[in-house]
């Protein structure tokens, strides 16, 4: 019997970065990961780069210059921090622009 050795196989292209919900995103993301048997944090790093917008790039520019060795859970948590945070606060601009006048608020 031949001694074979086995790639991970991939199962097609990772999800595209979404920006309104990075929590779902960086979930697909685990799930392709795991999928395609990736496990090294080096990897996944790159990967989930390569898939962000130029402008996120730069916000993140000195992370991924010197990416430390637990450098995609770092990057996942700072992408939900940003992105939760401009999220919130694009809803509260809106909400603030409303003006009630006799309505409640819902």
């Amino acid at each position: 019997m031949e001694n074979q050795t086995t790639s991970p196989a991939v199962y097609g292209p990772p999800p595209p970065f979404v920006r309104d919900s990075p929590d779902i995103w960086i979930i697909q993301l685990d799930l392709y990961f795991a999928r395609a048997q990736i496990a090294q944090q080096e990897v996944k790093f790159q990967t989930a780069v390569s898939l962000l917008p130029a402008h996120h790039v730069m916000e993140f520019i000195d992370m991924i210059r010197d990416p430390s060795v637990q450098a995609y859970d770092e990057l996942c948590g700072a992408l939900r921090s940003l992105l939760v945070k401009s999220t919130e606060e694009n809803l509260r601009s809106i909400l603030a622009a409303q003006q009630l006048g006799d309505r409640k608020p819902s």
